[in-house]
């Protein structure tokens, strides 16, 4: 694979090839050159100097040859050699000394040791620098007569060898004889009498040689022809043989000779003197031959370093100039094809004129047309895919709001059917309560369907109104408590006592996140408990942080899927959804819906151990919100008995909040033997029991108590799931238990169970006919004396609205339409206007925009009211310039609200206004106050349009009255603009009719009404005409069952 080179590294290797190679080049030539050179030099020197030495070498061996020529020409020293041996004793004393003084004229020679004379026989005389000739090494004597004898030569020169005088300090020094001869009588041929031994000083020759300066680490040595040392730097070395083979480098008179002795490279010279045949040698290391050049070598490398330095500049520099355009042109098309067109950045102009310059701007060019059509690109696709994710989002929204449905609606099934096999009336106001509380969760689920483009838009609007949350989570443990018994699950709900009663804030989301997050646990929890608790995290002057949580057994969450759980649509995998089913959307709403209203939410999980969800918000206080009152029951003594752990803390907190002591046990037997303990030896007053625990149940612990004395009187209340209730409570009788109290248990239950077992009366409000004021906040009193202009055409309608507007104390006058309010409006002001949007004549939206167009009403407060309850009504309505919207029925409490929001206190005062006498109610059996006779509820569902009218019977005959006297006229007109082609009148007629039946609960009946509504504004007229028997047959059922109805009540 070839390696890839930026321009940049090429560029500096070329200019590295052009100037730096041939300096390189140039160097390691001149490097060899110099070192050639200063090796010949250094050897011509040492040449030179061993010629110095050879002639001095050759000086000295004259001298002492001419010494020892001189010594054997004196006759006298001839003659006493031959005569020695025949003197006498004085003869050869006499001898002795003449020849003493004869030698001694001779021992001037510097550097020479002694002279030595012998004789054949033996006859030894000396003169030199030791006087004792005792010991003489006889040996070697005989081997130098031996070699002199046989030597052509007349001197013979034996190198160095041991000094033939034994007791001279002088071990080593350079011998050299001569036989001294001597004609006999008689004879032709002379005839060795004797032998001259000069011994020369080895000291005298190293003092010479060691002042010669030969080089850093250089020295010189000379050997003789056996190879022994003569001179040596180390004295101790000197007779020493030269090292095996080093006399083989010595070829020819003279040389030259690189080598590696000692451990380094070195120089070796020679030159031979003859004819002794001496070697003179000189040894330099190479090393200090070199140090010149290694420090030219190094100014070289530095010279070398700093031309790559400054060539490494001038290609960066350059690099920057020319490179880097190059380079990023070449990383963004990389990137353009790598489809990364967003890394890719425009180049900056180029300064230089030159082909540089052009090309960016070529390529800035391109890369322009290129954005562009990536944005028109990319304006397609979010086209695409907005039209593909609105598809998307209504299968998704609607698969999600199936099952957001499904659980208050279960809640109102179930409320429904246990109010109608109530007995008591009591119970009947309990379950009709319930179920219109699972009716309000349901009704804001649904608003939420209609409300859908306004989330998706980001646009959701948040209400600020008071939430009592002892009722919040009152209702959530209604809707829930189904499904926690289904799975035999404990549901339980613990509300910190400190908490304000109301706080203000958006009590729908508040609940639709709580009820996401409690579905989930119920659903993910096989098998356990789930925990509800609201805590008081920070109060601060004008708000309360409130920490919601559900924390359940279940399954649990891998810590790898936490960071994704809020998403949309996320579950843990494909197997959870197959198992528990689920969009999941809910937890994804509820981030958002937490996030909108101000807080934050998290979880905190563990697998097979369960997950904790949570949120916090700041609610804001309300001036008239207390803390919840103490109890007036004063400190009782409380058992508690619950197997549950968790339920038997949270009702000990409950019973500590209302100022009672408990104490708790987990079952039967310990509940037993702690009653006939008492606490601290006091009696207790009350037993609160769970019906299901192992072992003794909550019954059979109760029937035992009664047969214990003393015990048998002790109030008792039993806890039990409400599909339990019938069961339970007929063993509870026998059993002697005074109350009972549905599953899961809130504070405001479990006090109304404790206050019945106890013979108090109960917190609950009863079924009892309202006075006019009855159940009005007192946040809505300053509306008293407020006039109302109430614009509304249907008989039913305005009767309705006028009950609950002079229920507060407002002044009402009322229009049949439009223009008909216009007219009033001159006449004389009014605080609000409540406007119906489909009426005859005018409508709503026309009259409204007529008000805005007079100066005097232009910021006169207008509510609109339609049974329309589309998101696009609502737009319409404020397009048109209302304030605020009302949808039909209309519920009191929101009616109230919305008056409190847009009339403000005025100059009207507080005036007392008549309002209408209070209905009697009307004796017999049924729910609390409901006449015999109740119709039939697969036609008209009198129990909810009960609810909408706050539980006034009477109220309700007055709009039973009218429906019978309005209703078949609206179908009439209705059928007659069909049949003359009056859409308009048709659509109107049919509005009429679809809020007539809304408000005496006709449900049948209402939604035949709404499908023609909506076919006269479309002209459907094929699909929509078999409808028409339909509606005309339900009406007829209707109109009966009201007749009949009223025939009983008249009764």
């Amino acid at each position: 694979m070839p390696i890839r080179l930026s321009i940049t590294i090429k560029l500096i290797g070329y200019l590295l090839a052009a100037s730096v190679v041939p300096l390189v080049i140039f160097g390691m030539t001149s490097y060899q050159l110099s070192r050639d050179a200063i090796v010949r030099l250094a050897s011509e020197y040492n040449a030179r100097l061993l010629d110095n030495q050879h002639d001095y070498l050759r000086l000295q061996t004259e001298q002492v040859e001419s010494l020892a020529s001189s010594i054997i020409g004196i006759e006298d020293i001839a003659d006493a050699l031959v005569s020695v041996d025949a003197d006498d004793g004085y003869a050869a004393l006499a001898t002795q000394a003449k020849m003493g003084y004869i030698l001694s004229g001779y021992s001037g020679l510097k550097g020479l040791e002694s002279i030595d004379l012998f004789t054949p026989s033996g006859r030894h005389f000396h003169v030199g620098s030791t006087l004792d000739i005792s010991t003489v090494r006889w040996e070697l004597r005989s081997r130098l007569y031996a070699a002199s004898l046989a030597s052509p030569q007349a001197i013979v020169w034996h190198g160095v060898e041991d000094n033939v005088n034994a007791s001279s300090p002088q071990r080593k020094v350079l011998v050299a004889t001569r036989l001294v001869r001597r004609i006999p009588p008689g004879g032709m041929t002379p005839e060795p009498v004797g032998m001259v031994v000069i011994n020369y000083s080895t000291d005298h020759l190293h003092e010479h040689f060691s002042r010669l300066d030969v080089g850093q680490g250089g020295y010189l040595m000379v050997a003789d022809r056996r190879g022994r040392l003569l001179v040596h730097p180390d004295k101790a070395l000197i007779g020493q043989f030269l090292v095996p083979g080093f006399e083989a480098l010595l070829k020819g008179g003279q040389g030259r000779v690189a080598l590696r002795l000692g451990g380094q490279d070195v120089l070796l010279n020679y030159l031979r003197l003859d004819p002794m045949g001496w070697q003179v040698i000189s040894i330099l290391p190479q090393a200090s031959l070199m140090a010149p050049m290694l420090r030219i070598g190094g100014f070289g490398l530095l010279v070398l370093l700093a031309c790559f330095l400054v060539i490494s500049l001038v290609a960066m520099r350059y690099s920057r100039r020319v490179v880097a355009p190059i380079r990023a042109i070449s990383e963004g098309f990389q990137n353009i094809q790598q489809d990364r067109l967003a890394q890719v950045q425009p180049l900056p102009p180029s300064r230089t004129q030159d082909e540089i310059k052009e090309m960016v701007g070529w390529f800035n060019a391109f890369l322009d047309n290129l954005h562009g059509r990536r944005r028109s690109e990319e304006e397609l696709r979010q086209a695409k895919e907005s039209a593909e994710e609105a598809n998307r989002a209504k299968g998704e929204f609607l698969a999600n709001m199936s099952h957001e449905i499904r659980t208050p609606m279960n809640a109102i099934i179930g409320m429904t059917q246990l109010a109608l096999d109530a007995g008591s009336a009591e119970e009947k106001r309990d379950f009709i309560v319930k179920a219109n509380r699972s009716a309000q969760s349901l009704l804001g689920i649904i608003n939420d369907i209609l409300d859908f483009s306004k989330i998706d838009a980001g646009r959701l609007e948040l209400e600020n109104v008071p939430v009592p949350l002892n009722e919040l989570i009152s209702g959530l443990a209604d809707v829930f408590a189904s499904a926690a018994q289904d799975k035999n699950l404990e549901l339980l709900f613990d509300v910190e006592p400190s908490l304000p009663r109301t706080l203000s804030g958006d009590p729908l989301r508040l609940r639709q996140v709580l009820q996401n997050l409690i579905n989930n646990a119920l659903k993910f929890t096989p098998a356990g408990e789930v925990v509800v608790r609201v805590e008081k995290v920070e109060e601060r002057a004008s708000e309360v942080v409130c920490r919601f949580s559900v924390r359940d057994t279940g399954i649990g969450i891998e810590a790898g899927q936490l960071p994704r759980l809020f998403q949309s649509f996320f579950q843990t995998d494909s197997s959870v959804t197959r198992k528990y089913g689920g969009t999941g959307l809910g937890l994804a709403i509820s981030k958002r819906l937490v996030e909108l209203m101000g807080g934050r939410i998290g979880v905190d999980s563990q697998p097979g151990q369960g997950s904790c969800f949570w949120f916090e918000l700041a609610l804001a206080k309300l001036p008239e919100a207390e803390r919840a009152p103490p109890s007036l029951l004063g400190p009782l003594r409380v058992l508690v008995v619950d197997d549950n752990a968790s339920a038997r803390h949270i009702l000990c907190s409950m019973c500590t909040s209302f100022g009672f002591v408990a104490h708790a046990v987990e079952g039967g037997p310990q509940a037993l033997d702690a009653l006939a303990r008492g606490m601290n030896g006091e009696p207790y007053h009350l037993m609160l029991i769970d019906y299901h625990m192992p072992g003794l149940d909550g019954i059979e612990t109760s029937r035992q108590l009664r047969q214990r004395q003393g015990l048998a009187q002790l109030p008792t209340v039993i806890m039990a799931s409400m599909d339990e209730r019938p069961l339970v409570a007929q063993q509870a009788q026998a059993a002697g238990v005074q109350a009972y109290v549905n599953k899961p248990v809130t504070a405001s239950t479990l006090l109304d169970a404790i206050q019945k077992a106890l013979g108090h009366p109960s917190t609950q409000v009863r079924a009892a006919p309202l006075s006019p004021e009855a159940g009005v906040p007192e946040a809505y009193r300053h509306l008293r004396g407020a006039r109302i202009l109430l614009v509304e055409d249907n008989r039913l309608n305005q009767e309705v609205a006028l009950h609950f507007l002079r229920r507060v104390g407002l002044k009402v006058d009322v229009a049949a339409h439009g223009a008909e309010a216009l007219e009033r409006l001159e006449q004389g002001p009014y605080e609000a206007v409540l406007m119906d949007c489909q009426m005859p004549v005018m409508d709503g939206y026309e009259a409204t925009r007529r008000i805005r167009g007079m100066a005097p009403f232009a910021a006169l407060p207008i509510i609109a009211m339609t049974a329309n309850a589309l998101e696009g009504d609502r737009e319409r309505s404020l397009a048109a310039g209302m304030n605020d919207h009302l949808s039909k029925p209309i519920d009191a409490n929101h009616l109230y609200q919305t008056l409190g929001r847009w009339v403000v206190p005025g100059a009207w005062g507080a005036e007392a206004v008549p309002a209408p006498p209070a209905e009697a109610p009307s004796p017999g059996p049924g729910p609390a106050g409901v006449a015999p006779g109740v119709p039939d509820p697969r036609h008209v569902n009198m129990e909810s349009a009960l609810l909408n009218l706050d539980g006034d019977v009477g109220l309700y005959r007055t709009v039973a009255e009218l429906f019978l006297g309005d209703a078949p006229d609206s179908w009439a007109q209705f059928l007659g603009a069909w049949a003359g082609g009056d859409r308009e009148g048709a659509s109107r007629a049919a509005h009429t009719l679809k809020s007539m039946a809304a408000n005496i609960g006709a449900e049948a009946l209402r939604e035949h009404a709404k499908a023609l509504e909506a076919a006269s504004r479309e002209g459907d007229s094929p699909s929509i005409e078999e409808r028409f028997p339909l509606l005309e047959q339900e009406l007829r059922f209707v109109v009966s069952a009201l007749q009949g109805f009223l025939e009983a009540s008249a009764r």
